[in-house]
């Protein structure tokens, strides 16, 4: 994997998600440019690449000319909220990848957990097991605070049916009358779903006491803590 390089990018696409939370893509047209999933990168929208801001990839690595990244818009803000006004083709300076927190290669099963945006990494790390076609098990899990914040449902669940061996986990803290799924905190019931959970590679992405939480709970669960790999925003 080559070191961070500085690259002058493209902001080619935006997408908005809910109300407060956008997906852009940054194009960078170096073919030398590439990363592993999980990994991020330092985004400014001034030459000088001051007040830079470290955003996760949230795309698979072959789409490594065409970074996504999902933001929630602040305001003000010396980013998110110039990337949610700015035209498109509007300059990004870019520098990466940077980040321990990657996709290993792949041995055993495999869980995802997820908090909020947190999915973004987690997603790039699907995309690149799904390319890959792996054999192994892989198990979702994605907490989040309403199910207008269920982000890539759509995208999630089609692989759910596609793949016998993808399975899918959500569950929300504050559940419409509707909902039929699970709706208690990841470490509440992850044993139900994981019966053998020493021989699993995890990764975890959310919001800091979440994964505290979790990196607690886990051992506890029967998780191997070498296995147990992480990252908070």
């Amino acid at each position: 994997m080559q070191p961070p390089k500085e690259y002058e990018g493209s902001l080619v696409a935006k997408q908005k998600l809910t109300e407060n939370l956008s997906l852009f893509t940054i194009q960078i047209k170096d073919p030398t440019f590439s990363f592993i999933a999980g990994q991020f990168m330092m985004l400014s929208v001034t030459q000088d690449r001051g007040l830079a801001r470290a955003f996760s990839i949230c795309s698979g690595p072959e789409k490594k000319s065409d970074l996504e990244f999902c933001m929630k818009i602040n305001y003000p803000s010396v980013l998110s909220e110039k990337l949610e006004q700015a035209p498109l083709k509007t300059k990004v300076y870019v520098k990466g990848p940077f980040g321990a927190f990657k996709l290993k290669p792949i041995t055993q099963d495999i869980v995802l957990i997820a908090g909020g945006t947190g999915i973004a990494p987690l997603r790039s790390m699907l995309q690149e097991l799904v390319r890959q076609k792996v054999e192994m098990h892989i198990w979702c899990f994605y907490r989040f605070k309403n199910e207008e914040e269920y982000l890539f449902k759509e995208e999630l669940e089609s692989i759910m049916k596609k793949n016998k061996k993808f399975h899918l986990i959500p569950s929300v803290s504050t559940p419409k009358p509707t909902w039929k799924g699970e709706t208690e905190r990841i470490q509440n019931i992850i044993a139900k779903y994981i019966k053998d959970p020493n021989v699993v590679d995890c990764y975890i992405c959310g919001p800091p006491q979440m994964v505290k939480d979790l990196i607690e709970a886990l051992p506890r669960l029967g998780f191997s803590e070498e296995a147990i790999h992480k990252e908070a925003w």
